[in-house]
């Protein structure tokens, strides 16, 4: 099992546990998720408009930190969520609006290396359905996006009463490879 987190990768085995090591490409991670391929794609601070992928990304016999490639992956500033679809062909990051540009959701093809770009007004918590769906909070609904044409559909309402606005916060979906 390892566990990223900040600038930090710990590998815990059964019989071992390495000592933790910073790795200065890490130096401004916020997050991230590690594919069964082995590239881990991470986002940055809110000031950069980079993602991070690094190829088998690990610890070696010395505890030091070592990967196969590392690539930047042009991104937008404000980004705030990452998530993978369940097969693992997609990426999803929210992108929380900033002075030079509008929020909304990047979708990054894994098998074509390419992005696109979904503008949204409010963004909240990202979720994959399958590789087909995405949904993002907004406020009093969730928006769908179809992932394939990187289209948002109209927004599934909650709640009715604009007298008391809610904030969808978390998105929960059924799988496990989110960070």
């Amino acid at each position: 099992m390892s566990l990223l987190h900040a600038s930090l990768k710990t590998y815990f085995g059964i019989h071992e546990v390495y000592q933790s090591k910073t790795l200065s490409l890490l130096d401004n991670t916020v997050s991230g998720v590690y594919l069964d391929n082995g590239f881990l794609f991470c986002i940055s601070q809110e000031n950069k408009t980079y993602l991070k992928q690094f190829k088998n990304l690990r610890i070696d016999s010395k505890g030091n930190l070592t990967f196969d490639q590392f690539t930047e992956i042009s991104s937008f500033k404000g980004q705030d969520k990452i998530r993978t679809s369940s097969n693992q062909n997609y990426i999803g990051v929210t992108i929380q609006p900033t002075n030079s540009h509008t929020g909304g959701l990047q979708i990054y093809d894994v098998n074509a290396a390419s992005s696109r770009f979904v503008p949204l007004s409010l963004v909240g918590d990202l979720a994959f359905a399958g590789d087909t769906m995405a949904y993002v909070g907004d406020m009093m609904a969730i928006i769908p996006i179809d992932v394939a044409r990187a289209t948002a559909l109209p927004g599934i309402l909650i709640g009715i009463n604009f007298m008391d606005l809610l904030t969808v916060k978390n998105i929960i979906s059924g799988y496990s490879y989110q960070s």
